[in-house]
Protein backbone atom coordinates (compact mmCIF):
# COMPACT_ATOMS: atom_id res chain seq x y z
CA UNK A 1 0.00 0.00 0.00
CA UNK A 2 1.35 3.41 -0.99
CA UNK A 3 1.10 6.47 1.21
CA UNK A 4 0.02 9.83 -0.16
CA UNK A 5 1.10 12.99 1.63
CA UNK A 6 -0.26 16.52 1.25
CA UNK A 7 2.00 19.48 1.97
CA UNK A 8 0.17 21.76 4.42
CA UNK A 9 1.57 25.29 4.03
CA UNK A 10 -0.95 27.08 6.27
CA UNK A 11 1.65 27.75 8.98
CA UNK A 12 4.74 27.78 6.80
CA UNK A 13 7.71 29.79 8.08
CA UNK A 14 9.55 29.76 4.75
CA UNK A 15 8.99 31.34 1.37
CA UNK A 16 7.30 29.27 -1.34
CA UNK A 17 10.43 29.26 -3.51
CA UNK A 18 12.40 27.61 -0.66
CA UNK A 19 10.01 24.66 -0.36
CA UNK A 20 11.34 22.94 -3.48
CA UNK A 21 14.90 22.98 -2.09
CA UNK A 22 13.70 21.52 1.21
CA UNK A 23 11.78 18.73 -0.54
CA UNK A 24 14.83 18.03 -2.69
CA UNK A 25 17.02 17.66 0.39
CA UNK A 26 14.37 15.45 2.01
CA UNK A 27 14.33 13.20 -1.04
CA UNK A 28 18.14 12.96 -1.01
CA UNK A 29 18.27 12.07 2.71
CA UNK A 30 15.41 9.57 2.32
CA UNK A 31 17.19 7.74 -0.49
CA UNK A 32 20.54 7.81 1.29
CA UNK A 33 19.17 6.29 4.51
CA UNK A 34 16.51 3.91 3.16
CA UNK A 35 16.89 3.48 -0.58
CA UNK A 36 13.39 4.93 -1.04
CA UNK A 37 12.78 7.78 -3.47
CA UNK A 38 10.13 10.42 -3.95
CA UNK A 39 8.27 10.33 -7.28
CA UNK A 40 6.33 12.95 -9.24
CA UNK A 41 2.63 12.46 -9.96
CA UNK A 42 1.22 14.23 -13.03
CA UNK A 43 -1.94 15.60 -11.39
CA UNK A 44 -3.24 19.09 -10.89
CA UNK A 45 -4.20 19.92 -7.30
CA UNK A 46 -7.90 19.53 -8.11
CA UNK A 47 -7.36 16.20 -9.91
CA UNK A 48 -5.36 14.80 -7.00
CA UNK A 49 -8.01 15.75 -4.45
CA UNK A 50 -10.78 14.32 -6.65
CA UNK A 51 -8.84 11.06 -7.10
CA UNK A 52 -8.47 10.74 -3.32
CA UNK A 53 -12.22 11.13 -2.85
CA UNK A 54 -12.96 8.51 -5.50
CA UNK A 55 -10.50 6.05 -3.94
CA UNK A 56 -12.06 6.44 -0.51
CA UNK A 57 -8.91 7.96 1.01
CA UNK A 58 -10.93 11.09 1.79
CA UNK A 59 -14.59 11.26 2.70
CA UNK A 60 -17.14 14.05 2.72
CA UNK A 61 -18.10 16.58 0.05
CA UNK A 62 -15.65 17.77 -2.57
CA UNK A 63 -15.54 21.57 -2.63
CA UNK A 64 -13.43 23.29 -5.25
CA UNK A 65 -14.00 26.90 -4.33
CA UNK A 66 -10.86 29.00 -4.13
CA UNK A 67 -9.94 31.68 -1.62
CA UNK A 68 -8.63 34.93 -3.08
CA UNK A 69 -6.41 36.59 -0.53
CA UNK A 70 -5.63 40.20 0.27
CA UNK A 71 -2.69 42.01 -1.29
CA UNK A 72 -2.87 40.23 -4.65
CA UNK A 73 -0.64 41.90 -7.21
CA UNK A 74 -2.21 43.48 -10.28
CA UNK A 75 -0.84 40.70 -12.48
CA UNK A 76 -2.22 38.04 -10.11
CA UNK A 77 -5.69 39.64 -10.30
CA UNK A 78 -5.62 39.74 -14.10
CA UNK A 79 -4.41 36.18 -14.51
CA UNK A 80 -6.73 34.68 -11.89
CA UNK A 81 -9.93 36.22 -13.29
CA UNK A 82 -8.89 35.48 -16.87
CA UNK A 83 -8.21 31.86 -15.83
CA UNK A 84 -11.80 31.49 -14.63
CA UNK A 85 -13.19 33.29 -17.69
CA UNK A 86 -11.29 30.82 -19.86
CA UNK A 87 -12.59 27.82 -17.88
CA UNK A 88 -16.22 28.82 -18.46
CA UNK A 89 -15.55 28.86 -22.22
CA UNK A 90 -16.20 32.53 -22.86
CA UNK A 91 -14.20 32.30 -26.10
CA UNK A 92 -16.59 32.94 -29.00
CA UNK A 93 -19.64 33.16 -26.72
CA UNK A 94 -21.69 35.82 -24.98
CA UNK A 95 -20.26 36.73 -21.59
CA UNK A 96 -22.70 38.04 -18.99
CA UNK A 97 -21.24 39.92 -16.03
CA UNK A 98 -23.63 40.61 -13.16
CA UNK A 99 -22.00 43.12 -10.84
CA UNK A 100 -23.71 46.14 -9.33
CA UNK A 101 -20.41 47.94 -8.76
CA UNK A 102 -18.58 47.05 -11.97
CA UNK A 103 -18.37 50.73 -12.95
CA UNK A 104 -17.71 52.57 -9.66
CA UNK A 105 -17.60 56.34 -9.27
CA UNK A 106 -14.25 58.06 -9.87
CA UNK A 107 -13.48 58.37 -6.16
CA UNK A 108 -13.86 54.59 -5.77
CA UNK A 109 -11.24 53.34 -8.25
CA UNK A 110 -7.83 54.12 -9.70
CA UNK A 111 -6.29 53.72 -13.16
CA UNK A 112 -5.18 50.20 -12.38
CA UNK A 113 -8.83 49.16 -12.15
CA UNK A 114 -9.50 50.23 -15.73
CA UNK A 115 -6.39 48.33 -16.83
CA UNK A 116 -7.68 45.25 -14.97
CA UNK A 117 -11.15 45.14 -16.53
CA UNK A 118 -9.85 46.13 -19.95
CA UNK A 119 -7.20 43.40 -19.88
CA UNK A 120 -9.58 40.66 -18.73
CA UNK A 121 -12.36 41.51 -21.16
CA UNK A 122 -10.03 42.20 -24.09
CA UNK A 123 -8.42 38.79 -23.62
CA UNK A 124 -11.66 36.92 -22.95
CA UNK A 125 -12.16 36.45 -26.71
CA UNK A 126 -15.89 36.68 -26.06
CA UNK A 127 -18.15 37.34 -29.03
CA UNK A 128 -20.02 39.92 -27.00
CA UNK A 129 -20.21 41.11 -23.39
CA UNK A 130 -23.33 42.17 -21.55
CA UNK A 131 -22.96 43.81 -18.15
CA UNK A 132 -25.82 44.00 -15.64
CA UNK A 133 -25.15 46.68 -13.05
CA UNK A 134 -26.78 49.31 -10.85
CA UNK A 135 -28.31 52.43 -12.40
CA UNK A 136 -25.78 54.80 -10.78
CA UNK A 137 -22.87 53.37 -12.77
CA UNK A 138 -19.95 55.50 -13.96
CA UNK A 139 -20.83 56.34 -17.56
CA UNK A 140 -17.38 57.78 -18.28
CA UNK A 141 -15.68 54.53 -17.27
CA UNK A 142 -18.18 52.46 -19.26
CA UNK A 143 -17.71 54.57 -22.40
CA UNK A 144 -13.92 54.32 -22.13
CA UNK A 145 -14.11 50.54 -21.82
CA UNK A 146 -16.63 50.33 -24.67
CA UNK A 147 -14.34 52.35 -26.92
CA UNK A 148 -11.41 50.05 -26.16
CA UNK A 149 -13.39 46.86 -26.79
CA UNK A 150 -15.05 48.24 -29.93
CA UNK A 151 -11.58 48.80 -31.37
CA UNK A 152 -10.82 45.07 -31.22
CA UNK A 153 -14.25 43.89 -32.36
CA UNK A 154 -15.80 42.88 -29.03
CA UNK A 155 -19.33 44.22 -28.68
CA UNK A 156 -20.30 45.38 -25.19
CA UNK A 157 -23.67 46.51 -23.88
CA UNK A 158 -25.09 47.45 -20.51
CA UNK A 159 -28.36 46.86 -18.66
CA UNK A 160 -29.23 48.52 -15.36
CA UNK A 161 -30.97 46.41 -12.74
CA UNK A 162 -31.29 46.09 -8.97
CA UNK A 163 -32.37 42.43 -9.11
CA UNK A 164 -29.02 40.90 -8.17
CA UNK A 165 -26.83 41.12 -5.10
CA UNK A 166 -24.03 38.63 -5.83
CA UNK A 167 -21.50 38.84 -8.64
CA UNK A 168 -21.85 36.28 -11.41
CA UNK A 169 -19.88 35.73 -14.62
CA UNK A 170 -21.69 33.51 -17.13
CA UNK A 171 -20.86 32.16 -20.58
CA UNK A 172 -24.34 32.02 -22.07
CA UNK A 173 -24.00 29.44 -24.85
CA UNK A 174 -21.67 27.19 -22.82
CA UNK A 175 -24.05 27.23 -19.80
CA UNK A 176 -21.04 27.72 -17.51
CA UNK A 177 -20.28 30.37 -14.94
CA UNK A 178 -18.66 31.33 -11.67
CA UNK A 179 -19.55 33.43 -8.64
CA UNK A 180 -17.15 36.01 -7.26
CA UNK A 181 -17.37 37.16 -3.65
CA UNK A 182 -16.50 40.77 -4.44
CA UNK A 183 -16.64 43.26 -7.27
CA UNK A 184 -13.42 43.39 -9.26
CA UNK A 185 -12.71 46.77 -7.71
CA UNK A 186 -12.52 45.07 -4.30
CA UNK A 187 -10.30 42.21 -5.43
CA UNK A 188 -7.23 41.98 -3.22
CA UNK A 189 -8.60 44.35 -0.59
CA UNK A 190 -10.50 41.72 1.38
CA UNK A 191 -10.48 37.93 1.48
CA UNK A 192 -13.19 36.47 -0.78
CA UNK A 193 -14.20 33.25 -2.53
CA UNK A 194 -14.48 32.40 -6.20
CA UNK A 195 -16.27 29.24 -7.28
CA UNK A 196 -17.83 27.64 -10.35
CA UNK A 197 -21.61 27.46 -10.65
CA UNK A 198 -23.58 24.30 -11.28
CA UNK A 199 -25.13 24.10 -14.76
CA UNK A 200 -28.66 24.09 -13.29
CA UNK A 201 -27.91 27.37 -11.49
CA UNK A 202 -26.51 28.92 -14.67
CA UNK A 203 -29.62 27.95 -16.63
CA UNK A 204 -31.86 29.37 -13.91
CA UNK A 205 -29.92 32.64 -13.85
CA UNK A 206 -30.11 32.95 -17.64
CA UNK A 207 -33.87 32.37 -17.51
CA UNK A 208 -34.20 34.96 -14.75
CA UNK A 209 -32.28 37.65 -16.64
CA UNK A 210 -34.46 37.83 -19.78
CA UNK A 211 -32.37 40.67 -21.20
Amino acid sequence: MSSLYILNTDESRVKKEEIGKIIGKLGHDLYKSTGLSLGNVAYTHEQAIEAMFKSGMLTGELLLEEVLWRCMSEDEKKQKILEYVSKIDADGNTLFIIDGYFFPKECKYDRQYFELINYVLSNSNAKSIKILTYSNYNEKLYNELKSSLDSIGIAISLVTTDDFHDRFWISSEAKKGFILGTSLNGLGKKICLIDFLKEDDVIELLETMKY
